[in-house]
């Protein structure tokens, strides 16, 4: 088994104020996990708006936090930084995990990779 020690985390939706339960969501699970575990590097890739808002409320304290080059309200472009950019940091970045915290994520990941899907509701017919 290996040992977790880079747990990179995909925030490319993150629109501050505007994301909802996804942006609850990440708020209060990543404190949590590095204060369970504060020997773990985390990595979180995000928006411009998303990078400054994290840093402003001292979340560089325990994290790197890397504004990729995709605005919110820009979906092509954010999807495409999601799909290439973000692994490309990943690979970069030496991670042992890739978490997608808002319903969508790479197709290709050089790191293990898990998503959240937050409501899975339109599935059901009725």
């Amino acid at each position: 088994m290996t040992r977790l020690r880079v747990l990179a985390v995909n925030g490319m939706f993150l629109d501050p104020g505007v994301s909802g339960g996804t942006e609850t969501y990440l708020r209060n699970l990543l404190p949590e996990i590095a204060g369970e575990r504060p020997g773990l590097r985390i990595r979180i890739f995000t928006t411009g708006r998303g990078a400054r808002a994290l840093t402003a409320d001292g979340w560089t304290e325990w994290a790197d936090v890397s504004a990729l080059p995709a605005e919110e309200g820009r979906r092509l472009r954010r999807l495409a930084a999601e799909q290439a950019l973000v692994p490309w940091a990943v690979r970069g970045g030496r991670v042992d995990v890739l978490h997608s915290m808002g319903n969508t994520g790479p197709l290709l990941s050089p790191a293990a990779h898990v998503m959240t899907v937050h409501d899975v509701t339109f599935l059901t017919t009725g």
